[in-house]
């Protein structure tokens, strides 16, 4: 009889265990996502459970038939820590396109998120080699150094640079030009460019329309400004919006840049 009690407590005690907070999911917001990205955390969709809007499983195989990536977006699930464990398939809206677009501009602008990304994503090694490289390309980083005492030189110089480039397209010569450019527009400022003219401001968007998508986006503000002051023909601006809307399109497909 004593035994039996024990035997009953112990089911007793398993059946009303208490359950880890942890492993209550709950939806993660737009804020949280954003959270996630900027500390590099990752997750493979592949590996979750996927559910449609009628909370049905879905293979992740069926996904891209069923599914194109311009008109749905995932609502994700996480624990306590927000580490996403489950997606749920719900038709995108303008807000989802911005975030992706935003989310997107945060990896881009930073090479250790996107070294991360790279090596969670991709495990061939030599792949990670080469697309590492092409991130490296592709990220500036301002250089407090700038001489802002010298801009017209300096932009004259990168500007030959950059034109010397374009049959190489070494894409380490296109960086060091946009990081240069970069630099003196965040230390010296943009109104200083503008001073020096129609000339220098022509030289100073030729070299950010070699730059990729993020970058133009982040300084087409500044050219767009220089247009309504007559500083930079509108059909050179065009060229920028084209590009960038096109760009765009690109994001809301899925597919890179």
């Amino acid at each position: 009889m004593k035994y039996l009690i024990i035997g009953l407590y112990l089911v007793w005690s398993f059946n009303c265990k208490i359950k880890d907070p942890c492993d209550n999911l709950v939806e993660l917001t737009n804020d949280d996502k954003i959270e996630n990205a900027l500390k590099g955390s990752y997750y493979n969709y592949k590996e979750l459970p996927i559910f449609d809007t009628q909370n049905k499983p879905v293979n992740f195989n069926e996904i891209s038939a069923k599914y194109p990536r311009d008109s749905f977006a995932f609502t994700e699930f996480g624990d306590c820590n927000k580490i996403v464990k489950k997606l749920l398939i719900k038709k995108i809206e303008q807000s989802d396109i911005d975030l992706r677009i935003y989310l997107d501009s945060i990896n881009s602008s930073n090479l250790e998120l996107q070294i991360k990304r790279i090596k969670f994503l991709e495990k061939d090694t030599t792949l990670q080699k080469q697309m590492i490289e092409i991130a490296s390309c592709n990220t500036i980083v301002i250089s407090p150094n700038v001489d802002c005492l010298d801009i017209e030189n300096l932009i004259d110089k990168y500007h030959e640079i950059d034109q010397n480039n374009r049959i190489a397209l070494n894409c380490h010569i296109d960086k060091e030009c946009l990081t240069q450019m970069g630099s003196i527009i965040e230390i010296c400022g943009f109104e200083h460019i503008e001073k020096l003219g129609k000339a220098s401001v022509a030289k100073c968007f030729i070299i950010f329309q070699h730059a990729n998508y993020n970058i133009r986006k982040k300084y087409f503000n500044y050219f767009e400004s220089a247009c309504q002051k007559q500083l930079l023909d509108r059909a050179e601006l065009a060229l920028m919006i084209d590009r960038n809307l096109e760009n765009e399109i690109y994001l809301m497909d899925g597919r890179s840049l």
